[in-house]
């Protein structure tokens, strides 16, 4: 059975972006705006943020930009505890200390329960940033724009999104910029003169190049549970995650546009995948990753082994992908407040939107329900994609081939699988795995 639609197309990285910005404009139209909504939710921190609007009200970009970070701000939160302090020396120790990562982890461990420590606190963005911590992220990320040659190469889009953000995940609040800077910035001005430095890909290039140079301490897996910070621009080590990070602050303290690009699971491995995004002065998207080759930017369609969905992380917060029109509580956790952007046609070497065939489902589904497109997880299942059942069909797009799918609702904080597990091979035919009362004998 052949459900799938193929199309062959390009797509400007920005526009997705913007479309997402659009939504909640949108969303304005009959309801308080991004900017009343988020200092609404500020509290007693409202007046900090109302004094970086006055302090920019002159400055037509730094304003933008202000506001930028202030409507999305409330989308984001961060942990803080002596307890994260300790633990997060197991990255530090990687790098400095010759000894195994788990003698490390042990150690830290110890030392926790030594000190009875439990538990973190947490705390929301929009609640805590005051004015000096927003000035001085902004004003750093725009010396950058202004003094470096590549930085009017940058659509101020793509700026806001990935070099002005104070953050990538929810670690925990640091005046890092400036010492990042300071730290590699002298690894370009061997190039700072050069006409070719106004592409930013160039200077990218020339960036990496010299980052290769000094070691990478990598490990499969730790027991950190949230984003490590700023301080892996120096340590350079951890999971694939870490080291994507530590790139991320590098070249966003230099001025060049980088994210996390990610799988959320590999259709292969059970797991997460994370490497490092860039872009040419045309916007168009390369990847790249410390950890391991190629050592020159390639396209994002050159990426090998695309095994399932690809995201980018954004600091704007990604309303269509929320399903905003459904309670948080219905809605898998995944994509409750998604700062991600969808990229698999970046990547994908062919575009397969799903209509999954609705009499395959064990269970009907309402009009405005919503569905997801899981992977396995060991012996789990995670959403990767989310749709809603509407016009009596259920659309998935930009879907991966060759790789193992099912169809599942999130009830009552339970993913409930409602398909056979399934796969499209490249002629874009669906496959089902329907079990049978036949038995067959395998040898392992």
């Amino acid at each position: 059975m052949n459900c799938f639609d193929i199309n062959y197309r390009t797509v400007n990285p920005l526009r997705l972006v913007s479309l997402g910005l659009g939504f909640l404009f949108l969303l304005s139209c009959s309801g308080p705006t991004p900017l009343e909504y988020a200092l609404k939710s500020a509290g007693d921190n409202r007046p900090e943020l109302e004094r970086v609007l006055a302090h920019y009200e002159s400055d037509s970009l730094k304003y933008k930009a202000a506001r930028f970070l202030i409507e999305n701000m409330v989308y984001h939160s961060h942990y803080s505890g002596e307890e994260l302090e300790i633990r997060k020396q197991f990255y530090k120790y990687l790098a400095e200390v010759n000894r195994p990562a788990g003698v490390i982890r042990d150690s830290l461990a110890y030392e926790v329960r030594r000190k009875n420590l439990d538990g973190v606190v947490l705390k929301k963005d929009i609640e805590v940033v005051g004015f000096d911590y927003l000035v001085d992220n902004i004003e750093w990320a725009f010396k950058v724009r202004e003094e470096q040659p590549w930085g009017k190469n940058i659509p101020f889009e793509a700026f806001c999104e990935y070099v002005l953000p104070y953050r990538l995940g929810d670690e925990d609040l640091s005046y890092w910029r400036e010492e990042i800077y300071h730290l590699y910035n002298p690894l370009l001005d061997s190039i700072r003169n050069l006409p070719q430095a106004e592409d930013p890909l160039f200077a990218a290039q020339t960036l990496i190049d010299s980052l290769r140079k000094t070691p990478i301490h990598f490990v499969t897996s730790t027991t950190y549970p949230y984003r490590v910070g700023p301080e892996l621009a120096k340590w350079q080590s951890g999971t694939c995650l870490e080291i994507t990070d530590a790139a991320t602050y590098i070249f966003r303290a230099l001025g060049l546009s980088c994210s996390a690009d990610m799988m959320l699971l590999r259709g292969d491995g059970n797991v997460a995948h994370y490497w490092n995004y860039t872009s040419d002065s045309e916007g168009k998207p390369y990847y790249f990753s410390l950890a391991y080759a190629p050592e020159e930017f390639l396209p994002a369609k050159e990426y090998p082994q695309v095994l399932g969905k690809v995201y980018r992380e954004t600091f704007s917060h990604n309303a269509h992908l929320a399903i905003p029109e459904k309670e948080r509580t219905d809605v898998h956790p995944q994509f409750r407040s998604p700062k991600l952007i969808d990229v698999t046609a970046q990547y994908a070497p062919t575009e397969l939107s799903l209509r999954f065939p609705i009499d395959s489902l064990s269970r009907l589904l309402g009009n405005g329900e919503v569905a997801y497109l899981c992977q396995a997880s060991f012996r789990n299942w995670q959403p990767v994609a989310v749709a809603q059942y509407q016009n009596k069909q259920l659309l998935f797009t930009d879907v991966v081939s060759n790789v193992a799918y099912v169809i599942a609702i999130y009830q009552d904080g339970v993913t409930r699988v409602i398909s056979d597990p399934f796969y499209v091979d490249e002629d874009a035919v669906l496959h089902h795995y329907t079990p049978t009362e036949e038995k067959s004998e395998i040898v392992l």
